[in-house]
C-alpha cells in the first residue's frame, strides 16, 4: 500500500456491519482515530497493553465513543489487521500519521481467507482483557515493586526514565523514519528517546 493509506481504512470503516481490528498501535493520526470512533459499538479493537499516557488517552476516547476494547499482554501483540463482514485487511505499516505516510504492502482478501482471518481475530479476542478507562495509569505513577514496573509519562526525560526504571541492561543508537534515537533495553522493554526525551516504549 502506497502514501494514502488513510482513504483504503475509510471505505473499511464506513462500510455496514462489525468490524475487527488488530493493530500495534493506536496512532496519533485524527481522520483515522475519527473513523474508529464514529464506528462506535461496531468496532472490537484488540491491542498491546498500554505502556504511555497517549496511548491510554486515545484508548479512553474510543472507548467513550462505545467502541470495545480489549488488551494483550502476551504474547505481544504486532500484527495490523482489520476485518469487515466481507473483506479483510493485513497491513504492515503501524496506524500513526507518520507510517500513514510511507510507502508499505498491504492485502485485501475476502471469501475463506477472510473468515479465517475472522476466527483467528476471534481466538486472540477470547484470550485478551476487556479495557477500560479505569487502566488509565495516574498521573502519579506507583513505587517500583519486583513485579512491576512504573508507568512513564511521554516526554520524560532520560533521568526520569533512569530514577523511575533503574539503569538499562543495555543502550544502543538506532534511525527509525530518518530520526536519530537512542534506546535503552530493559528486562521486558525497549525505552525510545529523540533529544534525551521519551517518544516511545515497546514490550519485549
Amino acid at each position: 500500500m502506497s502514501t494514502g493509506a488513510t482513504q483504503t481504512l475509510a471505505a473499511l470503516f464506513l462500510s455496514s456491519g462489525p468490524i475487527k481490528m488488530i493493530t500495534e498501535e493506536v496512532g496519533d493520526d485524527p481522520a483515522l482515530l475519527a473513523l474508529m470512533a464514529a464506528a462506535g459499538a461496531r468496532l472490537r479493537l484488540l491491542v498491546p497493553t498500554p505502556t504511555s499516557a497517549a496511548t491510554t488517552a486515545r484508548l479512553a476516547a474510543l472507548a467513550a465513543a462505545g467502541v470495545h476494547i480489549r488488551t494483550l499482554a502476551s504474547p505481544y501483540v504486532h500484527a495490523k489487521i482489520i476485518v469487515t463482514p466481507t473483506t479483510a485487511f493485513l497491513v504492515s505499516q503501524n496506524l500513526s500519521s507518520v507510517s500513514l505516510q510511507d510507502n508499505e504492502t498491504g492485502l485485501m482478501v475476502t471469501g475463506s481467507a477472510r473468515m479465517q482471518l475472522a476466527t483467528w481475530f476471534q481466538q486472540w479476542w477470547a484470550r485478551a482483557t476487556p479495557w477500560t478507562s479505569a487502566d488509565t495509569p495516574s498521573a502519579e505513577p506507583s513505587p517500583p515493586t519486583a513485579s512491576h514496573r512504573p508507568w512513564l509519562p511521554d516526554g520524560a526525560s532520560m533521568a526520569t526514565v533512569r530514577q523511575l526504571w533503574g539503569p538499562p541492561a543495555r543502550t544502543y543508537p538506532t534511525i527509525y523514519h530518518g530520526q536519530s534515537q537512542i534506546a535503552w533495553v530493559y528486562p521486558t522493554a525497549t525505552v525510545y528517546f529523540v533529544g534525551q526525551r521519551l517518544v516511545a516504549v515497546v514490550d519485549r
